[in-house]
């Protein structure tokens, strides 16, 4: 057993006053009703309710968390059965309470927690360092501009971050593509060509408001989710466009990728993940990659933040969105990989912030936060175990 682990061991902890645990029975009319779909569930007990000056968020708890968080409204050591022989999936949710500032560790300048509890939590320790590929340095330039840059709420800074890497729609953008109508139209896909031809025998369009979004006909998955576990980025720069996008949409379009999507108009084409198939496993990813590496040699790329590397220019990369058992309720927002790791990038940062952390401290705080969130944030992966067997 390692000192800091012994430590944590045999340290005190309390509650946190900064949360008010409600069980489901006690919430307002509007709560209740808005959370009335886990009502009954085995592992439900409640909400804890945050202080609402602060910029922390609403978190459902179970029976276990609730009795642990009653047992420590007066400050004392763990409970012998989690001191004794935790569970790693228990010792996870435990280091998670710290980290969030539900639960409070007694130090000898009082009780911590959050990004000032980080460094006594053995199971967060940073992995070595080392360079990283161009994804990973893209990745950690946004985190480092967002933690040096004003104090923004966690939502706009998620924003923020998951448009890094976009290039700006200057003037001259403008003008370039000023007599572009349809994206589709410059790029060959109607039916009077071959590639439009190819298009249209195999794939039918699905209606969307950002993306021109292509399915195969024999998938009957049409709805705006595809319900497929992997998306790859193929990421072009603007640069590339002309003959990147064609030769990328022609080797997806006849390697069989089961959809893809496409983003629409100027500003669309200038983001990073402007282009993004959709596949059903890790070995068909692996495969598109193959045949997309070829094709798009010697084009320039741009990059997508946050996503895992499959070339080492940025050019192809790929993603997981979560799974359903990350959304608990029909009514929460369905997230993207992207914008599930932004935001809780973004609340770990202003949390960090608000702790009087400095910046590169607030960046070491939201990576070990992810991290445990079961994401690799050295190749932007996430866990296998915790999220879908490849």
């Amino acid at each position: 057993m390692t000192d800091a682990l012994h430590a944590l061991l045999n340290a005190r902890f309390r509650a946190s006053p900064l949360f008010a645990l409600v069980a489901h029975r006690d919430l307002a009319p509007g709560e209740r009703a808005a959370f009335a779909a886990l009502e009954g569930r085995g592992d439900y007990f409640g909400l804890l309710m945050p202080d609402t000056a602060l910029p922390l968020s609403t978190k459902t708890v179970g029976h276990d968390t609730a009795a642990l968080l009653r047992g420590l409204q007066q400050p004392g050591p763990l409970p012998g059965a989690l001191r004794d022989g935790a569970s790693v999936a228990q010792w996870q949710g435990l280091l998670q309470l710290i980290i969030d500032g539900i639960l409070e560790i007694e130090t000898a300048d009082g009780f911590v927690c959050g990004p000032r509890a980080a460094g006594l939590l053995p199971a967060l320790a940073a992995p070595p360092s080392a360079p990283g590929s161009v994804l990973q340095q893209l990745s950690l330039r946004a985190l480092h501009a967002a933690a040096a840059g004003p104090a923004l709420p966690p939502l706009v800074l998620s924003s923020r971050l998951y448009r890094h890497h976009t290039v700006p729609l200057t003037p001259a953008w403008q003008q370039r593509w000023a007599g572009v109508v349809d994206i589709r139209e410059a790029l060959g896909l109607h039916p009077g060509t071959a590639l439009g031809a190819l298009l249209f025998e195999h794939y039918g369009e699905v209606p969307h408001a950002a993306w021109h979004l292509w399915r195969r006909e024999d998938l009957t998955q049409c709805e705006e989710q595809l319900l497929l576990p992997f998306k790859l980025y193929v990421s072009l720069h603007p640069d590339a466009l002309a003959p990147g996008l064609r030769l990328a949409v022609e080797t997806l379009a006849r390697a069989g990728a089961p959809a893809f999507k496409l983003a629409r108009g100027s500003a669309g084409l200038l983001r990073p993940d402007k282009l993004i198939a959709y596949v059903e496993s890790a070995a068909q990813r692996d495969a598109l990659a193959a045949r997309l590496v070829p094709a798009l040699r010697g084009l320039r790329a741009q990059g997508v933040p946050f996503t895992c590397a499959l070339t080492d220019d940025g050019m192809l990369s790929w993603g997981s969105d979560p799974p359903d058992g990350h959304r608990l309720l029909d009514w929460q927002r369905v997230e993207s990989w992207r914008s599930w790791i932004t935001r809780r990038l973004a609340f770990a940062l202003v949390q960090a912030h608000g702790s009087g952390a400095a910046p590169a401290e607030c960046v070491d705080f939201a990576l070990e936060r992810l991290r445990l969130a079961q994401v690799d944030t050295h190749t932007w992966s996430p866990s296998a175990d915790a999220w879908r067997e490849e």
